[in-house]
């Protein structure tokens, strides 16, 4: 029996479908907390074809080489086709399929070099309705979508075509008031859709590259033992006179299925809206924000907001700390003690501050912080940038090699994405997400 090969240990995480490829955005649970579950993003894209079915074409797709970067929050894509007209010339069509949740996916094509226009088709609705604290909603569904171009051939004429895009992950989440389940982030990728160009893929190669903050959660699930490592965070799959069929096509698990219970549902702790118990296969976590906070400096914006770091770790948006001095804030610091001894798996911090797209681009935004635990373990970590879309969920700082339970943290800061205004760096939520010896106590909202 095949199993799925488990990525190891590397600074990421992955996954890939049926007919037509895919991609899937994730959708977070406090969207839902009232009830219902929803799904957002691209859900499938594929190699692309003659037609939107099976049509006959002289075109023959000779190599293709796919290069996929699994990122934190998005999936980057770059495919080169190598295609000959093996007939007399021609302007051939070309279709890429995409059913997604949020409309027609923003993508890139070329021929030779040479930008071509992309029209968006929509086709039928496929999956749906939505359903989101209750209510159904009929024109939530995903739809089959197709980015179609034309490209001109003359008789025996060889051209590279090449497609480029980025797509956020797809994530299906159910949730009852603070409750959730989610089956994870998924990426998928169809390479039979190729099999429709006339004879087989002479050659091609598929790179998978890993930069996500929890490589051990990457699993490759379809095709089984294709791919190979070549570094600690590439996989490699190479074919040569491929007739590509579902079989072929990839699917990788980013992130793994999960439920989340908000604290104070287990009769071992008082209700308190800053704590969720999170379940991970066997693995045990309680999210908190249970600690007193202090800071070097502090200074108020001139937004109006209040800076006050003992705000850090609530569930309102009146959270916020905002560096003092004459650097943007880097050197300064803020430290946390905590009463709940536990060993620690992540620091979620949240690097910026806004209400409003337009505010949290005024704002710096953390870039790289020193982490200090227990004043004796020290490392460094860099923060993507980010938007304001993009601020929740909070960034995960993922603690590494230190099991001992923790009492103290201090987070420096050594670099920030400079704003638009000439502020300080700000800190608008921190978390302590602690290991547990034990599944919890959990008694759900319903």
């Amino acid at each position: 029996m095949n199993q799925p090969m488990q990525i190891p240990h590397l600074p990421a995480r992955l996954l890939p479908c049926l007919s037509a490829g895919l991609l899937m955005l994730a959708l977070t649970p406090a969207i839902l907390a009232n009830g219902g579950s929803s799904q957002k993003g691209i859900v499938e894209v594929g190699n692309v074809m003659p037609g939107k079915a099976r049509v006959s074409t002289n075109v023959a797709l000779e190599e293709e080489d796919l290069e996929i970067v699994l990122r934190d929050r998005t999936a980057h894509v770059d495919v080169r086709y190598r295609m000959t007209n093996t007939g007399a010339a021609t302007t051939q069509p070309f279709f890429f399929p995409v059913e997604s949740w949020s409309g027609p996916l923003e993508y890139t094509i070329t021929a030779d070099g040479e930008a071509l226009e992309a029209a968006d088709i929509e086709g039928p609705a496929i999956h749906g309705p939505r359903i989101l604290d209750g209510e159904v909603d009929p024109s939530a569904r995903s739809k089959r979508w197709w980015k179609q171009s034309s490209i001109p051939f003359a008789a025996g004429q060889s051209r590279e075509v090449r497609i480029r895009f980025v797509a956020d992950y797809y994530e299906e989440v159910s949730a009852v008031s603070d409750d959730f389940v989610t089956n994870g982030k998924a990426f998928q990728y169809a390479v039979s859709p190729a099999a429709t160009w006339k004879g087989s893929i002479r050659k091609g190669r598929v790179q998978v590259r890993v930069e996500t903050v929890r490589p051990e959660d990457c699993v490759i699930e379809r095709p089984a033992g294709r791919f190979q490592p070549t570094a600690s965070n590439v996989f490699e799959w190479k074919f040569t006179a491929l007739k590509p069929t579902l079989a072929d096509d990839i699917r990788i698990r980013v992130t793994p299925a999960e439920r989340g219970y908000g604290g104070g549902y287990s009769p071992d702790e008082d209700h308190s809206m800053s704590r969720q118990y999170r379940i991970i296969g066997k693995r045990y976590f309680l999210d908190h924000a249970d600690f007193v906070a202090t800071a070097s400096t502090s200074q108020d914006p001139d937004s109006g907001a209040k800076s006050d770091v003992t705000t850090l770790g609530g569930r309102t948006e009146e959270q916020l700390w905002v560096a003092g001095g004459d650097k943007g804030g880097v050197g300064e610091w803020v430290r946390f003690e905590t009463t709940r001894l536990l060993p620690l798996d992540a620091i979620l911090v949240r690097g910026g501050f806004g209400e409003n797209p337009e505010e949290w681009r005024r704002f710096p935004r953390l870039a790289s912080l020193h982490v200090v635990l227990n004043d004796e373990f020290e490392f460094d970590v860099k923060l993507p940038d980010s938007t304001y879309d993009e601020r929740w969920p909070d960034f995960p700082i993922v603690v590494r090699g230190y099991t001992k339970p923790v009492r103290t943290v201090k987070l420096v800061v050594t670099g920030i994405h400079p704003g638009s205004a000439p502020l300080n760096a700000c800190i608008s939520s921190v978390r302590f997400s602690a290991k547990l010896a034990k599944m919890p106590k959990i008694r759900p909202a319903r």
